[in-house]
């Protein structure tokens, strides 16, 4: 059974290496793709981490990370996080996932990233002219999770884009992912792979922008294991369509799985740096409930502090 499974994880890995071969080629064209916000991540567990995160995704969460991921989830799985970006900027995410059957589960979620109400300025009116605008970019995603073997998996996510960035200037787009997963029974090792963004472009003033493509492939393992604490490390290699390979890591140390603390180190990034976080699971009635936080280092830029509220049924 296992042998069968690296060979199916094999097979996988090539055929998502087929997929688009000449947009994968045609990085470092930084500055060049739209839907930028994709790029940031949406998980307190996973920015704290270093965005480590491919092989660990877990919950409806997993709509953003790795499809395949979402074989995980048990029953159900809600999920609601709130990030704060830059200049007055907010990205909040919403999921859901649901078990179908023994071997298949189907998850929804919804990205938001948004500006407050800003005044129009002009070179002839730099105080303004009277008027407001707002940028608004929403993703709507669904993904579909299937059990191939009783360790491998797979997935697929479709996306749809609406993008606003002035009054009458909206666009739409679409894309794609597909994802793969594999889990050993060995100390939790996880190993996995995803092509994110493969989509249509989007026409800014007569101009095409392609969506942000990705390929990214990762691992994670308990390094320590007892009956009241555990270590996870993770690693994640990133391929971005506007630039180099970056490499992330991460840590948790989880105790009785109701107490965890995290961080991590984003390697090759121009910007971010160190991370940290703690996440707290609590019963409330009959169900379980997580509450995470983060806060990544950004250089000159600063801090940025993300929270997030889960649960699982």
């Amino acid at each position: 059974m296992i042998r069968t499974s690296f060979f199916k994880v094999f097979n996988l890995i090539v055929v998502l290496l087929l997929v688009e071969p000449e947009s994968i080629g045609a990085f470092e064209t930084p500055g060049s793709s739209t839907a930028q916000f994709l790029k940031i991540a949406i998980s307190p567990r996973a920015a704290a981490m270093g965005n480590s995160y491919v092989s660990l995704a877990n919950g409806a969460e997993a709509v953003y990370y790795n499809a395949a991921a979402l074989i995980r989830v048990k029953r159900g799985s809600m999920i609601t996080n709130h990030s704060e970006w830059f200049a007055d900027t907010n990205l909040e995410y919403i999921g859901g996932a649901y078990r179908l059957t023994s071997s298949s589960v189907l998850g929804m979620a919804v990205t938001s990233f948004y500006t407050d109400q800003m005044e129009v300025r002009t070179p002839l009116q730099p105080d303004g002219t009277g008027e407001t605008f707002s940028v608004n970019h929403y993703r709507i995603a669904g993904s579909f999770a299937k059990s191939l073997t009783d360790r491998v998996s797979f997935g697929m996510t479709l996306s749809y884009f609406h993008l606003k960035i002035f009054s009458g200037v909206k666009e739409q787009a679409y894309s794609s992912d597909i994802a793969v997963l594999y889990q050993s029974g060995f100390r939790e090792f996880s190993f996995g792979i995803v092509l994110a963004n493969v989509g249509s472009s989007i026409t800014y003033l007569d101009k095409d922008y392609p969506m942000p493509l990705n390929f990214n492939f990762g691992l994670s393992i308990n390094a320590i294991e007892t009956s009241s604490q555990a270590l996870k490390l993770s690693i994640t290699g990133m391929k971005p369509s506007g630039g180099a390979t970056m490499m992330h890591s991460g840590f948790e140390w989880s105790f009785s799985e109701q107490f965890f603390i995290r961080g991590g180190y984003r390697f090759n990034h121009d910007l971010a740096s160190y991370s940290g976080g703690a996440g707290l699971n609590v019963i409330l009635g009959s169900r379980q409930f997580s509450f995470d936080y983060s806060l990544s280092e950004f250089r000159e830029f600063g801090i940025i502090n993300r929270f997030g509220i889960s649960t699982g049924f």
